[in-house]
């Protein structure tokens, strides 16, 4: 997967782990590296970060949109 370096480490670990929590929500065991399904768990939890992402996308766009209809938003 792709990032954007422009977000800070934090903010990245914090997606990670919002990705982890849904999987996990969802039923799906935290499997450990040494785990045989460990591959198949970290792609969902890339599939869960790419829906997250999408979502963030999403609401940046909408906020640029509605700072240049207000014409008064800093950069």
């Amino acid at each position: 997967m792709r990032i954007d370096y422009n977000f800070e480490n934090d903010l990245i670990e914090g997606l990670i782990q919002s990705a982890k929590s849904e999987l996990l929500l969802s039923g799906v065991p935290d499997y450990d590296k040494d785990d045989l399904e460990y591959p198949l768990f970290v792609q969902r939890l890339n599939i869960s970060l790419q829906e997250i992402m999408k979502v963030v996308d999403t609401q940046m766009t909408n906020l640029e949109a509605r700072c240049l209809m207000k014409k008064d938003c800093k950069k």
